[in-house]
């Protein structure tokens, strides 16, 4: 079997030239006088010519030409009429060629294609990145936001509570002492309450009660109810003075005093608001025994104030 360019084999094609060559010498040695006819029609170019003379001397007439041995002919006419295949198979390897340029150009173009794919993946994933970054940079640029504002406000809370704690109303006991007018006159306790502070206390009132109990139990004395309360604004220095006679203070009971068997024991209340509008108070105890110090004591128990004790 030829493949489908046998005609571009060498070998091959020389021994179709001289096929060809050897085929009419064959031909009009079989049939000599069709072959002297073809000639002459070939030649002449009719069947009546090939019967006249020559006109032209020199030139052999037409039984010479049959008796003369047939001459090959020339290589170049069976050159040219060879088929034309080879030139269709060139100009189709052409095509092929072309076709194959015109593919690889498609294929270097689609892995063009793909690496710039890849290259806009490479550059999306990047820029994916890069704004994540950018938003966890902005989240914690957000979260600072939010401690330096905390901090802002805890500062501007700490100024403000400062600020009120310096220039709000303290009001205190200032003392308590025992005394009398006069040698024959009732002991009683006297009271000073003070605005410590730098702005007044308004609506402040002031409870005190005083009883004389056995200094056995009076830690543990159920303290009777206050009398009436007194009323008053406090000015920032201001003193609040009240005198309350001490009940069932005897000779028997002032004996027992200096005895040290019985205590008296004073105490108190003291509510207010300040000029920040926070309502605040105040309790105190007191006590004294013995006769021999007027003033009074502060005891363990009953002294607190709102600050200490909030709620």
């Amino acid at each position: 079997m030829f493949s489908g360019d046998w005609l571009y084999n060498v070998t091959l094609r020389g021994c179709l030239i001289a096929g060809l060559l050897v085929l009419p010498t064959v031909l009009y040695a079989q049939h000599p006088s069709d072959a002297a006819t073809k000639d002459v029609e070939y030649t002449q170019g009719s069947p009546a010519e090939a019967h006249a003379p020559q006109s032209k001397a020199g030139e052999p007439t037409v039984e010479q030409q049959a008796k003369s041995p047939q001459q090959p002919a020339p290589v170049e006419n069976e050159r040219a009429t060879e088929p034309t295949s080879g030139a269709n198979n060139q100009a189709s390897e052409e095509r092929e060629k072309k076709d194959l340029k015109a593919q690889e150009s498609m294929a270097i173009s689609a892995i063009d294609l793909v690496n710039l794919t890849w290259w806009q993946l490479g550059l999306g994933l990047l820029g994916m990145g890069i704004l994540v970054y950018t938003l966890k940079l902005t989240r914690e640029a957000n979260k600072a936001a939010i401690r330096a504002a905390r901090a802002a406000d805890a500062a501007v809370e700490v100024t403000t509570n400062t600020a009120e704690r310096q220039l709000r109303a303290y009001v205190f006991l200032e003392e308590s002492v025992r005394t009398r007018r006069g040698s024959n006159d009732p002991w009683e306790i006297e009271t000073h309450i003070k605005n410590f502070g730098q702005t007044p206390a308004y609506s402040a009132s002031i409870l005190v009660g005083t009883v004389v109990v056995d200094s056995d139990n009076f830690k543990h004395i159920e303290l009777p109810e206050f009398p009436k309360p007194s009323l008053c604004d406090l000015a920032p220095g201001q003193v609040f003075t009240i005198r309350q006679k001490i009940p069932d203070f005897d000779d028997a009971t002032w004996r027992a005093f200096k005895a040290y068997e019985k205590v008296i024991l004073h105490w108190g209340r003291i509510d207010f608001i300040d000029a920040f509008r926070n309502k605040r108070w105040v309790t105190f105890r007191m006590i004294q025994t013995g006769g021999y110090v007027q003033n009074m004591i502060w005891d363990d128990n009953g002294n607190a104030t709102s600050e200490t004790h909030p709620n």
